[in-house]
């Protein structure tokens, strides 16, 4: 049986496949033999870099919604891409013809900063992140903290489609 590790490499002539032969791995192209402390030692980090990955790719959703990237300034918080770019188009009246839509992206909004009304954060909370820090800044006329997207769709906490923020690229 061929198997292809990509992420482990033969130590001889660099390929990735090998074949499998009474729970011993030979290089293909070399013969060489895997050692086990090789495929213990590799195998780990492979499936550690392979979990990373499906954790940083894990959607956040409140409500059943996600956060998406409409364009370069706003995020829709909705049930999906279609319903999001909806959501847009109503709010904007920018369609997809427009020189300015992007194409919708689903975001991860825990990777992600905005500023939010200081005004419609619970006070304990407020107190917990001007303790952490968090920047606060006059935006748009209102004091604002800067908090994650995920937070500010926890404090949202709506069931119908809407525009979260700008961008924090903008920011």
């Amino acid at each position: 049986m061929s198997v292809k590790f990509y992420d482990i490499k033969c130590d001889k002539c660099g390929s990735i496949e090998w074949d499998s032969k009474e729970g011993n791995y030979y290089c293909r192209h070399c013969r060489d033999v895997m050692s086990d402390e090789k495929i213990s030692r590799e195998l780990k980090e492979a499936f550690r870099k392979h979990k990373q990955e499906i954790i940083d790719n894990v959607s956040f959703e409140v409500n059943g919604m996600r956060a998406f990237r409409v364009d370069e300034y706003y995020t829709v918080v909705a049930h999906g891409g279609e319903e999001a770019l909806s959501c847009y188009v109503e709010e904007y009246g920018i369609t997809p013809d427009d020189e300015l839509y992007e194409g919708v992206e689903e975001i991860n909004p825990e990777k992600s900063r905005m500023f939010y009304p200081v005004s419609e954060i619970p006070v304990t909370r407020l107190e917990e992140l001007i303790e952490l820090g968090h920047k606060q800044e006059i935006w748009d006329g209102d004091l604002c903290i800067s908090i994650t997207k995920a937070e500010a769709m926890k404090l949202r906490n709506e069931t119908k489609p809407y525009i979260l923020s700008v961008s924090s690229d903008v920011l």
